[in-house]
Order: structure tokens, then sequence, then C-alpha cells
């Protein structure tokens, strides 16, 4: 399989689900999944003017490009920057080289800060991964990485905390020496108010930026909107005209994608359709309108009203004229919220 091979996979599927999305508008484009940058930059370039042909783009949207230290290339960077893409996410997860190697990640504290270096001179829009909460890790160390990041002075970071997931190498083996719960509060105060100093705003659970520099596609995904995923294991959600969502993941094996396998749409039904909604929507630190809320899900607004209510007596959830918000104790427990909906 070349690189040749997969881009004409790629063109089918793109073409496939633009006749299928009932809107024809582009919003945002985000090249990640695995390890982007190593995909040939001419066949990339291709893919983008087919982007912009079939949407009849003439003003690029924000367009970015995941990079991983190990792999950074100054040559690729600069034919990104010249074939239109203008974000750059950074997966960095820490400074701490010893805190690298226990994460499994590939790249040391000296590749991490040489891209950063590079991406921040071309670039005035990017993002740094970075990681908390991590094995060992004490407050001064979380808060040395978040020091560490400010130095390049980025417009947008994704801040988030190390949690053990099914099928991930520490569910395996979990690892010892977590910090306890009470130094992951102290870490968060601490990251957070050197964030606000250095002036930016929380406008996502795990997503900080200066004013203008939030991310436009993760913003769609927040506020459920619908997207296509082309590629290997790539997933896509589309609203149809009666406010269903459809979905669809393809083929995760490359052979198996490129065969052409068809996709099988799935529509999720009423409960999922709202829990999938508060799972997106609360993450952000944004009123719901109850419009929104109620256009997206299909719920009854004397059930929607029913459960706020019960968050309202428990201090979770504030409820206005015209919309409803996680209150800032509410956001300790998003988790238990979010997974109400899919109960009740």
């Amino acid at each position: 399989m070349t690189d040749h091979d997969y881009l004409k996979a790629l063109f089918s599927d793109l073409k496939y689900k633009y006749d299928l999305s009932p809107k024809k508008k582009l919003d945002s484009i985000f090249i990640g999944g695995g390890t982007p940058s190593l995909f040939d930059t001419k066949c990339l370039e291709q893919l983008l003017e087919s982007i912009r042909d079939l949407f009849n783009i003439t003003q690029m949207p924000e367009c970015t490009i995941e990079i991983n230290p190990e792999s950074f290339n100054m040559n690729k960077m600069m034919a990104y920057k010249k074939m239109g893409i203008n974000r750059i996410s950074i997966g960095g997860q820490s400074f701490n080289s010893d805190y690298l190697k226990i994460l499994g990640r590939v790249h040391n504290d000296r590749q991490l800060r040489d891209t950063l270096s590079a991406v921040s001179t071309h670039f005035n829009n990017f993002n740094i991964d970075i990681m908390y909460a991590l094995p060992g890790q004490n407050p001064v160390e979380a808060h040395t990485d978040i020091e560490e990041a400010l130095k390049f002075n980025p417009p947008h970071l994704s801040w988030y905390q190390l949690t053990i997931e099914p099928g991930t190498a520490f569910y395996k083996h979990n690892p010892n020496h977590l910090p306890s719960e009470e130094d992951i509060i102290v870490q968060e105060n601490l990251c957070r108010e050197t964030l606000q100093l250095n002036g930016f705003h929380r406008y996502e659970i795990s997503a900080f930026s200066k004013t203008n520099f939030e991310c436009d596609h993760n913003n769609n995904y927040w506020h459920f909107g619908d997207y296509i995923g082309i590629g290997a294991g790539a997933s896509s959600k589309l609203t149809t005209e009666d406010q269903k969502i459809i979905r669809c993941e393809n083929q995760r094996k490359p052979e198996n994608y490129l065969i052409g396998h068809p996709n099988t749409w799935v529509t999720v039904n009423h409960k999922d359709q709202v829990f999938e909604y508060m799972l997106n929507r609360l993450r952000l630190f944004k009123p719901i309108p109850f419009t929104d809320c109620l256009n997206k899900t299909n719920i009854s607004m004397s059930a929607l009203t029913k459960q706020l209510n019960s968050f309202k007596q428990k201090n979770l959830i504030s409820i206005n004229n015209d919309s409803f918000e996680l209150t800032e104790f509410g956001y300790q427990f998003y988790n238990d919220v979010v997974s109400s909906f899919l109960e009740g």
C-alpha cells in the first residue's frame, strides 16, 4: 500500500460522505489520528485541494494538523504552511523526560522544545497538549509543565488529567504512585490560576485559550455539530432532516479501508441522543439555550425540566429564563450529571 493508494481511497470516501451530508458547508479541517505528519506532503496537498474544490472554499477555514515531536520535520512544517494549514497541534504531554517515558512517549523534552520553538516562530495559531496527575507527579512538577509551556506563548492549551481507560496499557498494569485526590485538586487549582493570570480563559473542561483562539473544530464537537471523517477508523456524525442522528465508523485496518468496504450507518436511539448531546455540550463553560437542547435532542420540555430541577436542588445546575448550565460545583460532578441522562 502506497500513500497514493491511500489518497485515492480518501478521495472516494470524501465524495461519498459529501453527497450524503445535508449541509455542504465546511467550517474546519482537522488532520489527525496516529501520526499524520508521516503522510506524503504532496498527497496531503492534493487532498486539501480536493476539499477546497468540493466545498467551494475561497478562504481556508481553521485547518489543523497534529504533530508529534519525534517525527517533527522543518521542511514538512513549511510545506504545511504553504499548502494552507494554519494551525498546529503538538502532542507534548510533559516537559519532563521521566514522565514522558512513563507515558510511553517516544520523544524527549529536548525534541518537544525544539518543535515548539520552530512552530511558534512560523505559526501564530498552535496548541500544546499537556497532561497532569501523572504517576508520582507532585503539584510543583505539574505547575512546572505549565510554566514551561507558557514560555513558547501558545494561544491554546489542551490541559487534561491522566485517566485510566479500558484497553490501555495503564488499565492492564495499573501504575504505582498515582497522585491522591487532594494532590490532584492542588495541581488543578495552582495551574488554572497560572493560566488565568497569563490571559487564558477556560472555555471547555480541558481547553484553555487566549481571546479569539478557541478551537473551531473542537467547538463543533462540543456543540454537537455534524462532521465527516475520512480515513481508516474515522467516524462520522450527521443529522437527518427529521433531527435524527446517524453515525458510521470506517474500517480500522487500512487494507480493508482501501478495498472500499461499505459503510454501515447506525441511527442513534432517542435516549443515547440526549446523552450524547449532554456529554458534549455540558463540557463547555457556556449556558445551554433550551431551544438548542430541544432541537438537537427531541426531548420534551417537561422531561428536560424535571431532570434539571433535580440537579438544581443539589446545586449542580443553574437555570435561567432561556438556558441552563453547570454550576462551578456541578463541574466537579460532570460525569455523574451526564450519566444520569443515559439512565433517565
